[in-house]
């Protein structure tokens, strides 16, 4: 069984908490119910509805929310849920609580932005309008299962419940995420200064339990637990405002139901007033999962290379949302190449023609291979031209550049022109020179180069490979 235990002061660190509507997210919104259609409030600020005995339960979305019209000792009354807009919290302890049971410490329902984030202010506190709805939520312990054998023969109902139920619709499944709660404020101000029990002292608490169900309505086990109230360290620590509380533990789940536990009592039942607030109530429903075929690969394979230059083989995958991306290289057919492959670099040491194998485990389908193949030649010379090299002629390379020295006879009184090539035999520099001495710059360039000389006078080509680094 897992129990999930909050503290105050951990929900203060925790209350940026944002309701974002994402795709998957479901975040009870009282303004949209559905059924009623719409929730009517009378001047003090509750549903009119509160006490009708042929309403059961109520509606928003995928929540419904017990609502328990019965009776107790005093006559009739609710029990369970119901929706308020008072924003009342203010001290009534010198009045009849009965007649201000519709308040909330926090002064009024949360404010969300048009997205249906929850607003909050600058220091991080949770925005509140006292026109908008939230959830009074009252417990009545002598109708859940544990008190029945005490209290069942004076309850007008059949058998035992669980006072504060909500139901999910079970047409889908869902994951528990989180629920903003707020102290009452009937609740509030007896724990700070007594009335109908005693004023909160040492070791005294009053605690909200949220209760997991399963998709079949039974308890799950497990529960998550916040302080509403707590007499510690010589002072009463209780929130006047909402707070976040995470119930992504409970996991998958049908619905909630909620209990309230407090040291102060006696054998008959707890003695705190049994109220506290709720909005925004948050689950989200199972991900669907679509598989995305990779289609395609792009990679940097040139068509043909040079003998024993390294290749580090890179790839695209498309689409850039395929569900699996991870790229292998292997040598399907190494040809006379010698070719192989070693943490994805390829290089191969003779002439010859090598395909490349490129494998994504189940990118395809869920249960079978993309596979995709690419050839490559690789030569023992640049485009045919093989290497030679005169003494009246120096080609040499510093870092980055080139350095190509010539004497008058090279290149008398004709231009020349050099072309450069790289590794894979692609020209990347080509210009006329006609000066003995010229630097070319290749920024950013490293690795083998080739470096081609023509001579427009005669003819003669000179190619010598230098390494850029």
């Amino acid at each position: 069984m897992k129990k999930t235990f909050i503290t105050i002061s951990l929900m203060l660190a925790i209350a940026l908490q944002l309701v974002a509507q994402q795709s998957n997210t479901i975040t009870l919104d009282l303004l949209n119910p559905t059924y009623p259609t719409s929730f009517v409030f009378n001047n003090d600020g509750y549903w009119v509805e509160t006490y009708n005995e042929n309403i059961t339960f109520f509606k928003s979305q995928i929540f419904s929310f017990s609502h328990i019209i019965g009776g107790s000792f005093y006559g009739t009354s609710w029990d369970g849920f119901t929706v308020c807009n008072s924003g009342d919290n203010a001290n009534h302890n010198t009045e009849d609580w009965n007649d201000y049971q519709w308040g909330c410490m926090a002064g009024g329902g949360i404010k969300t932005d048009t997205e249906g984030n929850v607003m909050t202010d600058e220091n991080g506190i949770v925005m509140v309008d006292n026109t908008l709805p939230y959830l009074v939520s009252y417990w009545n312990y002598m109708i859940e299962p544990e008190w029945w054998w005490l209290y069942g023969e004076y309850y007008p109902i059949s058998e035992p419940t669980h006072c504060l139920q909500i139901l999910l619709d079970n047409d889908d499944e869902y994951e528990a995420v989180g629920v903003y709660v707020c102290n009452h404020p009937y609740a509030y101000f007896v724990n700070r200064d007594g009335g109908q029990s005693a004023a909160f002292g040492a070791g005294d608490y009053y605690k909200l339990i949220i209760h997991g169900l399963t998709p079949d309505g039974m308890a799950s086990g497990d529960s998550v637990e916040y302080m509403l109230a707590q007499y510690d360290n010589g002072q009463l620590v209780q929130s006047d405002q909402w707070e976040w509380v995470d119930l992504s533990s409970l996991g998958k789940i049908g619905g909630l139901y909620c209990t309230l536990e407090t040291t102060v009592g006696n054998i008959f039942g707890p003695l705190s007033p049994m109220y506290f607030c709720m909005d925004k109530l948050q689950v989200k429903t199972k991900e669907v999962f679509v598989f995305v075929p990779v289609e395609n690969i792009t990679t940097n394979i040139p068509d043909s290379i040079m003998v024993n230059v390294p290749l580090t083989l890179t790839g695209t995958v498309i689409p850039d949302n395929a569900t699996n991306q991870t790229i292998l290289w292997s040598v399907q057919d190494a040809g006379t190449t010698g070719a192989t492959i070693t943490d994805n670099t390829f290089i191969a040491t003779d002439a010859g023609t090598a395909t490349i194998r490129a494998t994504i485990e189940n990118g395809l389908t869920e249960d079978e291979d993309y596979i995709q193949d690419f050839t490559i030649d690789v030569k023992k010379e640049i485009i045919g031209i093989e290497e030679n090299k005169l003494s009246n002629v120096q080609i040499y390379s510093y870092r980055n550049s080139i350095y190509i020295n010539t004497v008058e006879t090279w290149h008398a009184t004709s231009l020349q022109s050099v072309e450069i090539f790289d590794s894979a035999g692609r020209l990347v520099y080509q210009s006329a020179i006609n000066a003995s001495e010229t630097v070319i710059h290749l920024n950013g360039a490293t690795g083998i180069y080739y470096v081609r000389l023509v001579s427009q006078t005669n003819g003669l080509t000179i190619t010598e490979q230098v390494l850029l680094y």
